[in-house]
This record gives C-alpha cells, sequence and structure tokens, in this order.
C-alpha cells in the first residue's frame, strides 16, 4: 500500500506540475496594444491597391512578433497573406519597417468576421506611437479583404482617396500568442485551455486513485 501511495503522490506532483507549467506559459502572452472587438459598423479595404493604417501606442519598450486582426471576408474565404508596414509618425515620415507575412486564422469572430493573425519578425520598439498599415491582402478566391472597424483610441487612415476613417479591430502582441488565442477585446488567455488542463489534471487524480485502491 505505501508503495502504490508513493507512486500516486509523485505522479499528482509531476501532473500537478506540468499544468502550472502550462498556466505559466499562457500568462507569458502579453498584449502591448488592444483596440478592441470589431464593432460591425463598416470594415475598409485591404487589398486592390487600398490599404488602411491605424496607430499604436506602447506604454514601454517591446519586442513585437505578431499582430492579431479582425478581416471582414465573404463566406469561407481566407486571408493567404498581407503586406504591413510600420510607422514612427504617420504615413508619411518615420518608415521603420515592412513585409509580407503568411497570414494564419484563429477563428470566426462573427458574422463574415475571421480572426486573423500574422508573425512579425520580433520588431524591437522603444516606448512611443506607432502607425501600422495592412495592405495587398491575397484572397486565394480574388475576393475583396476588409478590416472591420472597432471605433477605438487608434488615429486611423484610408488610402489618400478618403483620409481619416474610423478605427479598426487589432492587437499588437510581445511575446506572440498561441494558436488558440482569444479575438482582439477580450483577454488572451484562453479559458478552454485552461478548463482542458483542469480536466486532464481529475483524470490523472482519477489514475492515481485507482493505483492507491489496487
Amino acid at each position: 500500500m505505501k508503495t502504490h501511495l508513493r507512486f500516486a503522490s509523485l505522479f499528482l506532483l509531476v501532473a500537478t506540475l506540468l499544468i502550472l507549467g502550462s498556466t505559466a506559459a499562457m500568462a507569458g502572452n502579453t498584449v502591448v496594444y488592444n483596440n478592441g472587438a470589431p464593432n460591425f459598423n463598416d470594415a475598409w479595404t485591404i487589398n486592390f491597391n487600398y490599404w488602411v493604417e491605424d496607430s499604436f501606442t506602447l506604454a514601454q519598450a517591446g519586442n513585437l512578433t505578431r499582430i492579431n486582426f479582425a478581416a471582414g471576408l465573404f463566406p469561407g474565404d481566407k486571408i493567404q497573406s498581407v503586406q504591413w508596414t510600420i510607422f514612427s509618425t504617420g504615413t508619411t515620415h518615420g518608415f521603420m519597417r515592412s513585409g509580407t507575412a503568411t497570414v494564419s486564422s484563429l477563428g470566426s469572430c462573427g458574422t463574415d468576421c475571421e480572426e486573423e493573425s500574422f508573425a512579425l519578425p520580433n520588431l524591437q520598439l522603444p516606448a512611443g506611437t506607432y502607425f501600422l498599415r495592412l495592405q495587398n491582402a491575397v484572397v486565394p478566391t480574388g475576393d475583396p479583404a476588409y478590416w472591420w472597424e472597432s471605433g477605438g483610441a487608434s488615429k486611423a487612415y484610408e488610402s489618400n482617396q478618403v483620409g481619416t476613417i474610423p478605427s479598426e479591430s487589432f492587437e499588437v502582441i510581445d511575446p506572440p500568442l498561441a494558436a488558440n488565442a482569444s479575438p482582439p477585446g477580450q483577454s488572451s488567455h484562453s479559458d478552454s485551455t485552461v478548463a482542458l488542463l483542469g480536466s486532464a489534471f481529475l483524470g490523472l487524480a482519477g489514475i492515481a486513485w485507482r493505483v492507491v485502491k489496487l
């Protein structure tokens, strides 16, 4: 009996440490700027030679590694890639970095709304205000891609034809979120993942109890 009990105790200890480690890893997912969830008032084109850009402010220096944004798409469409640019002071000044990134979907964020995500190349920026521009989004079907409004605190602009517009739904991540990250405007910690870990813990506890009973 004592041997079984010691085995069960060790089993539960290891399981607990694994779960706490996973929780700590999720806690490291930091949203350094969030411009709110989509309000579905309007969405602005980010392909067909149109661009949209929004400001974001870093309260302290960051090593930016990911952008999540709410895309307006026709049913069944996905964004394959998008061109991004970051400026330090807006549309005509302070160009800092640009690239074309592969886009992955984090799931639906509403009707005709997909939560999209792409990686940044460990972009180290000091505290301050910057602008994120999205353009040249590629949709395999050839359909338009849009960026949903949120009406958050960001200042936003659309190409040179329109000018100032209500701001869009996006968040800036440092470090990167896991694949099960939540949409903008919500916590970055996954409640479903925590619940899954809790279920696993209970399952392990049941196994250990059966070991004790042997």
